[in-house]
């Protein structure tokens, strides 16, 4: 018998919660608001990603762009598009 049928409750993993972390989450990595000096540094010291580390240009940093980061042009777009979403009372809701 399996530990996982003794406890008390099965299910609990909150579906609505896990959903809204990883829908937070990849918008905060597509907006490029995770896109910190912190993992530049990171990702250089493990040796990944080689194109995204901090670039030295004599007393300053170059910090590129990961290619997969929205310019604010297309972050416009996208929030003109959620915000001209309509949905039913109850269905949605804005936060």
């Amino acid at each position: 018998m399996c530990w996982l049928q003794e406890l008390p409750t099965r299910y609990t993993l909150d579906v609505m919660h896990i959903e809204c972390n990883i829908c937070d989450n990849l918008l905060k990595h597509l907006f490029g608001e995770k896109d910190t000096l912190n993992i530049k540094q990171d990702m250089e010291e493990v040796g990944i990603c080689p194109w995204l580390w901090l670039q030295r240009r004599g007393s300053n940093f170059l910090k590129p762009i990961a290619p997969f980061v929205f310019n604010p042009h297309e972050i416009h777009e996208i929030l003109e598009v959620v915000a001209s979403i309509k949905a039913p009372t109850g269905y949605a809701v804005a936060i």
